[in-house]
């Protein structure tokens, strides 16, 4: 009967979900019974369920020690990107406990809370019951629960006394079709900077041009290539640290080892385009012509596109090298563009 009744309710299509620790002050043995029979009725309706490990991972990239609030719990599942986060808080009675489950629906920020008293070790049908009420785009509405037997319609009523012909009403006009209003659908996330990814490798080429006063032994274009090392510490505002390793090739040849560290944010939503820049400090050689070494900064301003969550491809439209050194101060434009790998070591 119980199996008849599941897969009565199985729904049409599988959601994302998140399913959070729960709380209550119930022993941690009945929490988990709680919560492991919430996760296999979401298992059973076929939902695409988000491991424990991620719940956990998406909690400490947010900064969220607990979730106490609705606020909360819709920022982890926008982290997530799943349709709803499920809560649930469990209170001992004698021989049963009561079980509250809540779903924070991410898309539009509705919450919607079911509870039922259920016995020790029963807690997946009551689970299923729930679930199958809450986990819909409609929510709870006016429907009766699934599993509750509608009341038996009343006696029909005794048929009227026939009454004298009456005359024929003229013809309603038909009315109008409404017209069909198109929901807005929530804007879309900005996406924060490969979260799960924090390493890069990068290479790139460029262009630079000397300002002002040429040296004797430099031509006044050089072509360029750098290789760096990246660690994304901050994932919204794609905040990094990185070092590097330059080449310039012209008349003259030069190395550049550099190290420093830049930010790129995201700038439109739903799109992984990101803006910013950053500034190097390094040491700059004459590798020919007059072979002498110079303090090296350069602040540069970049775009980055990231395919896949794996794969970067960057413009540094507007960079400049200021070299210091015995010969007196030089300043390079620079012009790169450069392609980037992210990945862990996870």
């Amino acid at each position: 009967m119980a199996l008849a009744v599941l897969l009565a309710c199985q729904p049409a299509l599988a959601a994302r979900v998140a399913v959070v620790p729960f709380g209550g002050e119930a022993d941690p043995a009945l929490l988990r019974e709680a919560e492991e029979a919430t996760r296999g009725a979401l298992t059973d309706r076929r939902d695409a369920l988000a491991t424990a490990d991620e719940v956990s991972r998406a909690m400490r990239r947010e900064g969220l020690a607990a979730l106490t609030t609705t606020d909360q719990h819709l920022r982890l599942g926008r982290a997530l990107r799943v349709e709803y986060v499920v809560a649930g808080r469990v209170t001992p009675l004698a021989g049963q406990y009561n079980l509250s489950i809540t779903v924070y629906q991410v898309s539009d920020g509705r919450t919607e809370v079911l509870e039922e008293v259920v016995v020790i070790g029963g807690a997946q049908e009551a689970a299923t019951h729930m679930l199958e009420r809450l986990l819909r785009p409609g929510g709870l509405g006016e429907e009766p629960e699934p599993h509750v037997a509608p009341p038996e319609p009343p006696p029909e009523p005794a048929p009227p006394e026939p009454q004298p012909p009456q005359p024929a009403p003229p013809e309603p006009q038909e009315p109008q079709p409404p017209r069909p209003v198109r929901p807005q659908a929530p804007p879309a996330p900005l996406l924060s900077y490969t979260p799960d990814d924090p390493l890069a490798l990068r290479g790139g080429l460029g262009l630079g041009v000397v300002l002002g006063e040429t040296p004797a032994d430099r031509g006044a274009a050089i072509a360029l290539f750098g290789a760096s090392f990246s660690y994304t510490v901050l994932y919204k505002f794609g905040l990094e640290v990185r070092a590097g390793l330059g080449a310039g090739f012209g008349t003259a040849g030069s190395i550049s080892l550099l190290a420093g560290g830049g930010i790129a944010p995201p700038i439109l939503r739903g799109v992984p385009l990101y803006v910013g820049g950053g500034v190097d400090l390094g040491l700059f050689l004459n590798v020919s012509g007059a072979r002498a070494a110079a303090f090296q900064l350069r602040p540069a301003a970049r775009v980055v596109y990231i395919i896949g969550q794996k794969v970067e491809l960057g413009l540094e439209p507007l960079g400049f090298s200021f070299l210091f050194g015995e010969g007196g101060a030089r300043t390079i434009y620079e012009l790169r563009a450069f392609v980037g790998y992210r990945f862990n070591l996870r």
